[in-house]
């Protein structure tokens, strides 16, 4: 062999192994879930893991998505077509089960807009089961699913300036007592850095014994408060508004916070 044969011969023969290795791993693979298409049907969308839970809901007239498990907060559609979209592309290979799927995996409900279920399958590293069949496939990445609300929603809380505070109040047994100017600053600093990271459906969180607090705005606005432990070192607040439409819109959500109100 010549030696430019040769050092070409050399060149080609990582890309050809590689090839070789793509083609070896392709091998018997296909789309997980062939029923359902591009994602485009699919109109209920069902999350479990443990005792968490999300249920995404797609709206029949106006196609809008609302998180049914999370007092129908807004969904993310741009986020929750594209895991769609993923979901509709992912490919697998069928494997011989010799050992029982591991307990607790997380768990794929879809169903499309007749109620209809188009997929179910249990995920765990490594691997899928479709649903009802156990039938298990190597996986070697999971979708992103996560079994927490904020993921999948494009809600926000009211945004409140602190600089629109006038007044507050903590409202107790014995009577309000009014903030002194360092609790105003700190309840303000508070309202206003409020996000929908892990927030949760206010029904489903306990509410007895909450702290109460009443803030009055520049504009004439008062705003009430309740906020309790979430259990995990940090709170729960909910709030709501008879002037303010978008706080009172908010009061079926409980926004989680890393302070307890001043």
């Amino acid at each position: 062999m010549s030696t430019p044969k040769f050092v070409l011969a050399l060149l080609l023969a990582p890309l050809l192994a590689l090839g070789a290795l793509i083609l070896r791993e392709s091998a018997g693979q296909g789309r997980l879930f062939p029923g359902i298409g591009d994602g485009a049907d699919i109109a209920r969308i069902e999350i479990a893991h443990g005792v968490q839970q999300v249920v995404l809901q797609r709206a029949a007239d106006t196609g809008a998505w609302r998180i049914l498990s999370a007092a129908d907060a807004p969904g993310n559609a741009p986020r929750i077509e594209a895991a769609l979209r993923e979901l509709a592309a992912l490919k697998a290979s069928p494997v011989d089960a010799t050992a029982p799927a591991p307990r607790d995996p997380l768990q794929l409900r879809l169903l499309d807009r007749d109620g209809r279920e188009r997929a179910s399958a249990a995920f765990w590293p490594g691997a899928v089961a479709l649903m009802p069949s156990g039938e298990q496939h190597a996986l070697k990445r999971a979708p992103a699913l996560p079994v927490w609300p904020s993921a999948w929603t494009s809600l926000e809380p009211p945004h409140i300036r602190a600089a629109s505070l006038v007044s507050a109040e903590r409202l107790t047994p014995e009577g309000p007592v009014a903030l002194d100017l360092d609790a105003m600053v700190e309840l303000g600093r508070l309202l206003e850095g409020l996000t929908a990271r892990d927030f949760m459906g206010g029904g489903s969180v306990n509410w007895a014994g909450a702290a109460q607090m009443r803030v009055r705005l520049a504009d004439g606005a008062s705003i009430d408060l309740q906020q309790v432990p979430d259990g995990e070192g940090r709170f729960f607040l909910r709030m709501t508004s008879a002037e303010r439409t978008d706080v009172r819109m908010a009061r079926n959500y409980a926004f989680r916070m890393a302070d307890p109100l001043p």
